[in-house]
């Protein structure tokens, strides 16, 4: 189920067109390609996961973390703006990116259930957008559904419980 709030919803409505001619960088398409690296109960983009993470015991790496759930740390890790990965239009290359995302995890993971995360930013700071996610796991809460109308940018959150 996707949510989006009401500024992103706009976004979407007047890009519609511009999405559906557009197709993904070959950048932000080999971070998709080259897969996801799981450690432990975690999964992980390999091409976003910090290298010099992998040479770390990970409980000594989560006891280190900020967050105290796997979903959190998962969320955490795995968020990268897309605008270190193409030249052109983020926005949309953030939508592209979602959709090849979630077509490459149900493949991979049919039966794990995840949650997408992607924000815009477009003010003093430039034109920025995020993507992350997380495995969906039992009373582990990143991102409320329910205040997603706070963010002042567009940010849309796509849960995913039936993958296959």
């Amino acid at each position: 189920m996707l949510y989006t709030n009401s500024s992103m919803q706009e976004f979407l409505k007047n890009k519609k067109d511009l999405i559906a001619k557009s197709s993904l960088d070959s950048m932000l398409l080999e971070v998709i390609n080259k897969g996801f690296y799981r450690l432990e109960d975690c999964v992980f983009l390999r091409e976003i996961f910090p290298k010099n993470y992998m040479d770390i015991d990970f409980d000594q790496l989560y006891d280190s973390a900020i967050y105290r759930d796997y979903s959190g740390f998962e969320s955490f890790v795995n968020k990268f703006h897309i605008e270190d990965f193409t030249q052109n239009n983020v926005f949309i290359q953030a939508i592209l990116f979602a959709k090849l995302f979630r077509m490459q995890w149900t493949k991979q993971f049919p039966n794990q259930p995840i949650t997408t995360i992607v924000g815009f930013q477009d003010d003093e700071m430039g034109k920025l957008a995020t993507f992350t996610f997380h495995r969906n796991r039992a009373n582990e809460v990143v991102y409320s559904i329910d205040n997603i109308e706070k963010f002042s940018q567009p940010i849309f959150i796509e849960v995913i419980n039936n993958c296959s």
